[in-house]
């Protein structure tokens, strides 16, 4: 089990960084399409970086979508491109990480034998 996660790990790295660089990239877009003057800078930025988490969770505000005509466009390439492709990577990742664990492990106890 230990090697197994060890061995996630190692490979998930590049997964994560694209991740984040894709939920970045989606709130500064957020940011940039419903800025408001008025708002506190600080508290601003920080809601466009949970829009960008909480979306890729599922979670859909329909008044949101209608302050800005390009919101529901991005809204759909952004779930569709985080939620379909890169967590059907994810999964193929951790599969891939996990056969290659196993067949270590059994070269591994065939050797101590």
């Amino acid at each position: 089990f230990i090697l197994c996660s060890v061995e996630i790990m190692k490979d998930i790295k590049w997964f994560l960084l694209v991740l984040f660089a894709a939920m970045a990239s989606f709130a500064q877009m957020w940011v940039s399409f419903t800025y408001e003057p008025d708002e506190a800078e600080n508290q601003f930025y920080m809601e466009g970086y949970l829009r960008a988490y909480t979306m890729m969770l599922g979670d859909l505000d329909s008044d949101a979508l209608r302050t800005h005509p390009l919101i529901a466009m991005l809204f759909v390439v952004y779930t569709f491109g985080v939620t379909v492709v890169l967590l059907n990577i994810l999964i193929a990742i951790v599969s891939d990480s996990y056969q290659n664990s196993f067949n270590t492990s059994e070269m591994m106890l065939g050797k101590a034998r």
